[in-house]
């Protein structure tokens, strides 16, 4: 239906256009049927030197930053339509309608500014529609990802302190301050980390690599701390050649999904590794499946994070998900920027 419509407005168009230079020609002839005919076999030829400009020179040189390759080439298709479009003129007129007293015309300075100025016009009427288009439809996508990230600010912001987190470690903190009391002061420093970079790094566009990988060391070791009794865990992260800058709270979803969705009372291993190699972060996440799995099968989380990802980082990330019968695995890769 788009398609139909799109080649309707186009139909429109070059009626329209052949319809000014009829009524401008009712000088001359006061016959507008017969003239729009004459301009519709005159405009004819030139119609695929418009969109070969429009579909093929705008976009592959002047949207490309190619101006002189653009303006070169298109003065030589300009020039090539003022031939075709004098030569189709004198066709008509000429040898079609047997105007005797038009050849001097076509042939003197007054047929060649005529045809010039003419296909000039079009040129630049089918070129100011074409970009004005571009602009608006470049404008809207920018407004809808603006407002798209405005709503992923918000889902983030819901998401930051939530109840069970706090609450989950508060309570294993209430347990360790009889047994482990040093453990419970280690907590309460982790917990008190991870909450400041949630209230005050969260908001930012960008944030240091190396602190976003402090606040993942201080959950998995909280996360550790809560679940020593079964879990067997492995991280690594790197200490060298970090500085970059990534957005805030965006692999924490992945680390937070392994554990809430691996846990099970036989035990459950959780492997977290992160490289960064040639200004590419590398995460992969593994867990052993829970025995209880949980409703929602992470995918909320995950879906979010996606989301994020496409937002963020467009065409500069790939994101594997395998969810396979024992264990959950995801790979991530991010093209970062540095600082």
């Amino acid at each position: 239906m788009k398609k139909l419509i799109k080649i309707a407005i186009h139909i429109l168009f070059w009626c329209c256009y052949i319809l000014l230079l009829s009524i401008r020609d009712l000088l001359f002839n006061n016959e507008i049927f017969h003239n729009f005919i004459t301009f519709t076999v005159i405009t004819a030829p030139l119609i695929p030197f418009v969109y070969f400009n429009l579909y093929f020179l705008i976009p592959k040189f002047l949207f490309q930053n190619k101006k002189p390759q653009y303006f070169i080439s298109f003065g030589m298709l300009l020039a090539i339509s003022v031939i075709i479009r004098n030569y189709a003129t004198y066709t008509v007129y000429a040898v079609i309608l047997k105007i005797d007293t038009i050849e001097p015309f076509f042939s003197g300075k007054v047929g060649w500014w005529t045809a010039s100025s003419e296909t000039f016009v079009l040129f630049f009427i089918s070129s100011t529609i074409y970009l004005v288009q571009k602009w608006y439809l470049k404008d809207k996508y920018v407004k809808e990802l603006e407002n798209k990230n405005m709503r992923s600010e918000l889902d983030l912001l819901k998401s930051q302190l939530q109840p069970h987190f706090l609450f989950n470690n508060l309570n294993t903190i209430y347990f360790l301050m009889d047994d482990e009391p040093q453990k419970a002061k280690e907590l309460v420093i982790q917990l008190s980390d991870a909450l400041s970079h949630q209230l005050y790094k969260a908001n930012q566009d960008q944030v240091n690599l190396e602190e976003e990988l402090d606040y993942l060391r201080n959950y998995i070791k909280m996360e550790q701390i809560r679940h020593q009794d079964f879990l067997t865990l492995h991280y690594d992260f790197p200490t060298e050649n970090i500085n970059y800058n990534i957005a805030p709270m965006l692999l924490i979803t992945f680390v937070e999904n392994a554990f809430k969705h691996g846990i099970n009372s036989k035990g459950y291993t959780i492997s977290i590794d992160i490289s960064i190699e040639n200004g590419v972060l590398g995460l992969v996440v593994q867990n052993t499946k829970s025995d209880h799995p949980k409703s929602d099968k992470g995918g909320l989380g995950l879906i979010n994070a996606r989301k994020r990802l496409e937002l963020l980082y467009p065409n500069q990330h790939n994101l594997e998900i395998s969810d396979q019968e024992e264990e959950f695995i995801v790979k991530l890769d991010i093209k970062l920027k540095n600082e």
